[in-house]
């Protein structure tokens, strides 16, 4: 983060030393001397822009859909010089919201949803002894880093011996609860296994119950129609 802060001065003192509503003018002063100085001036102001630009990379520029504006680079520059002067650092994720929103009114939906990212990424949690990730990761993540823009420094992860081991018991634990995990899941796939094989017996015994009773109901059938024919020819007897 101080590296991060390092930059965000030195871009202040680039913007500082950089007037870009006088950049390209074509208003000169009668006098010769003046002209020339106003030349030198504005040359030097293009270099300061290149290295500005060099260092930090390009500053975007985006059209707005529901307002059908340009969000204009030069109030960028400014709001970032503002946001420094006072003495207090501005955060990347807050100089966003500023260059992009204005009384919670975004200029395009990409730009919010960006910024609400950022918020839910820079308020998760991180392992005990790991250090959070910057503002400037964040807005690399959620962004992408411009062509041409710095790379972001590698963090540095600074384990204790106490966080360590605190990390190792946590592993540990958490493979003890895998393991448990797994046995209750096999003994469930066990219990289900079984009680399908005890429905397939019973459907099995039912299966047999019903010819059987099916069986039983034919034979009846034919008892009846013997008994039929019996009484008919009993009757045919007496006549």
């Amino acid at each position: 983060m101080a590296g991060l802060l390092d930059d965000n001065h030195e871009a202040k003192d680039e913007f500082g030393n950089f007037d870009p509503l006088s950049m390209g003018s074509s208003t000169r002063d009668t006098s010769d001397g003046s002209s020339m100085v106003s030349r030198i001036r504005g040359y030097s102001r293009n270099i300061e822009l290149d290295k500005h630009v060099e260092r930090f990379g390009r500053i975007p520029i985006e059209m707005s859909i529901e307002f059908k504006k340009l969000v204009d680079v030069i109030e960028m520059a400014k709001s970032q010089v503002q946001s420094t002067k006072d003495g207090q650092q501005c955060g990347l994720i807050e100089l966003f919201k500023k260059t992009h929103a204005k009384d919670d009114n975004w200029v395009n939906k990409a730009s919010h949803a960006a910024h609400s990212r950022m918020v839910e990424l820079e308020g998760l949690q991180t392992l005990e002894g790991s250090q959070p990730p910057s503002e400037e990761e964040i807005c690399e993540i959620v962004l992408g880093r411009h062509p041409g823009g710095p790379k972001s420094k590698p963090r540095k992860h600074r384990y204790s011996s106490k966080s360590i081991s605190s990390i190792k018991q946590k592993a540990y634990e958490q493979e003890i609860e895998i393991r448990n995990l797994k046995e209750q899941l096999d003994m469930k796939k066990s219990n289900i296994q079984e009680e399908r094989e005890v429905r397939n017996a019973t459907k099995e015994k039912l299966m047999t119950k019903k010819e059987e009773l099916m069986a039983t109901k034919t034979e009846v059938d034919n008892l009846k129609e013997l008994m039929k024919q019996f009484m008919a020819s009993q009757e045919g007897t007496s006549k």
